[in-house]
């Protein structure tokens, strides 16, 4: 479990980005928002229970990561009911516009986070970079023996990665055969 906990108003609401599976919410903390309101109304509902099935449709089933009923929405004396992302949006749209606006950019961004940092990250090696270029130009302009040093630091660095990556090659190498004869050796 991956839990992330965050605040809509009072109540705090726990989603769980479990790796290599679809991001589950906790739905009986996301009904307490809302005391007026009932799960098993929810849940109860024809288009509630014809949504289920169309996510449980073979197409829809393959993008969403779900086989079962419990792929979509698990329930657990401890813990409390929760439910896929796709069945948490609906239920956050039943429960409140607002409500669903908040639930929708709370997903948004914690599955595109990642993407918004690697976007930011290379802006800034862009940036970076053509302001060490620009410098470095004005350096060489001032002193021509500077052109010389940035040359042998380049080499440097090539250097060091051509090591680096030589040294990553040959343990995966001997990682591979050591993996590969303990395969062997159970065969046999």
């Amino acid at each position: 479990m991956n839990i992330q906990k965050f605040n809509f108003g009072d109540v705090e609401i726990e989603f769980d980005l479990r790796q290599g599976k679809n991001m589950m919410v906790n739905a009986t903390e996301m009904m307490s928002a809302f005391p007026n309101k009932r799960m098993s109304d929810f849940l109860a509902s024809q288009n509630t229970e014809d949504f289920i099935l169309e996510c449980l449709n073979n197409g829809n089933s393959r993008y969403l990561i779900v086989e079962k009923r419990d792929d979509l929405i698990v329930s657990s004396q401890k813990s409390g009911t929760w439910m896929h992302r796709v069945l948490a949006l609906k239920f956050a749209a039943w429960l409140s516009p607002k409500f669903e606006v908040w639930v929708y950019i709370t997903i948004d961004n914690l599955l595109y986070e990642f993407a918004r940092e690697i976007e930011d990250s290379i802006n800034e090696t862009v940036m970076l970079s053509r302001k060490k270029d620009d410098l470095k130009n004005k350096l060489a302009k001032r002193d021509p023996e500077c052109m010389e040093y940035f040359a042998i630091e380049q080499k440097l660095i090539n250097a060091r990665t051509r090591r680096s990556n030589a040294t990553k090659n040959k343990f995966r190498e001997k990682f591979d055969d050591l993996f590969s004869s303990r395969i062997i050796d159970t065969e046999e």
